[in-house]
């Protein structure tokens, strides 16, 4: 087995090239029909967010991708016939893009047993890897329903493995049936590949360490095992999702605090200084804080809070803050609303 790309031996079942990062695909023929499929079934508004989303070709994004996979899929494959087994999994996986839609992430590749989506690309959020984990969840739960009916009708269970990690990719434009071309870095996707060769359990949610970091604020894990892996030539850290803890339940995000480190960024933080300075002289002066979601923007402005306190001139300036809603985009003057 080859990739079609770079032509680098693969191991057999092998989904993304461990030599160019690309993903390998099996049935291109499979995967255009069913993507046609998935823009029919997407909410139109989320078809638009996606279109209006800001494209570069060969973009890098930081992203938390889920990979669910069959994990008996031979016998699975030997029980069930092949007309029916596509109805089923088509019927299947049409209920399980209802939920990374609902959390506004893609579906990135299908291949005959596993199912690859994306959170971070194209829509990206500051919680993205909350959302994935949110949406792992209610998938499994889907899975489960999926696996009772199968195992009533043919007899045999659906073992289903879950595994997330968190890193960067490279993304090119968007086609009209929601396909995009993409390309792993650092091992991003690789490991995820990777975990699934060891002895995880089924109808659980897996978390690699990045995936793990970004999301321990929030949900109670157990830690696993640790995994080397000679392809990747690393040690994976595996942790199991026990429960979403209840600090997260009114869906609000955890706001920065002084744990969260401050490098860098002096020149944006001198900036935002001298700002307020002036405003202080009876200028009147608006400071706009752009970034990738997760980068820093409220860790800096919490800095620049600290600073203006610590030299006592804080009193002088009246704070107000308000917090946007992802769907507070397309309505007017939500925030000065707020």
């Amino acid at each position: 087995m080859q990739c079609a790309i770079c032509h680098s031996k693969q191991i057999p079942g092998a989904q993304i090239c461990d030599t160019c990062g690309l993903p390998v695909a099996l049935d291109p023929a499979f995967e255009n029909q069913y993507f046609s499929r998935l823009s029919a079934i997407a909410p139109p508004q989320f078809i638009k967010k996606i279109r209006s989303a800001p494209y570069l070709a060969k973009e890098r994004r930081m992203i938390t991708a889920i990979l669910f996979a069959i994990d008996n899929d031979e016998a699975f494959n030997q029980v069930v016939p092949e007309n029916e087994r596509i109805l089923i999994l088509n019927k299947a996986l049409d209920r399980f893009a209802k939920h990374i839609f609902s959390y506004e992430g893609t579906i990135a590749k299908i291949w005959q047993n596993s199912v690859l989506a994306f959170f971070g690309a194209p829509i990206s959020h500051e919680d993205d890897a909350l959302r994935a984990v949110h949406a792992a969840l209610a998938i499994l739960q889907e899975i489960q329903d999926v696996q009772k009916e199968i195992q009533t009708t043919y007899g045999i269970p659906l073992q289903v493995k879950t595994v997330l990690n968190t890193g960067p990719i490279v993304i090119s434009n968007i086609k009209s049936n929601l396909r995009f071309e993409f390309q792993s870095l650092e091992n991003t996707l690789e490991s995820l590949t990777a975990a699934l060769c060891t002895p995880l359990p089924s109808f659980e949610v897996i978390l690699l360490e990045n995936a793990y970091r970004f999301t321990k604020t929030y949900i109670e894990f157990e830690k696993l095992e640790d995994h080397y892996c000679e392809n990747i030539d690393a040690t994976l850290s595996l942790w199991r999702l026990i429960r979403i803890s209840d600090r997260f339940i009114n869906g609000q995000r955890k706001p920065a605090t002084k744990e969260t480190g401050f490098t860098g960024r002096k020149r944006e933080l001198n900036a935002l200084i001298k700002l307020s300075e002036t405003v202080m002289a009876g200028l009147g002066r608006i400071g706009l804080v752009l970034g990738d979601p997760g980068i820093g923007k409220s860790r800096l402005i919490m800095e620049w809070k600290n600073k203006l306190r610590i030299s006592h001139q804080s009193d002088q300036i009246r704070w107000i803050e308000v917090q946007g809603l992802v769907f507070g985009r397309d309505l007017g003057y939500h925030l000065l609303k707020s």
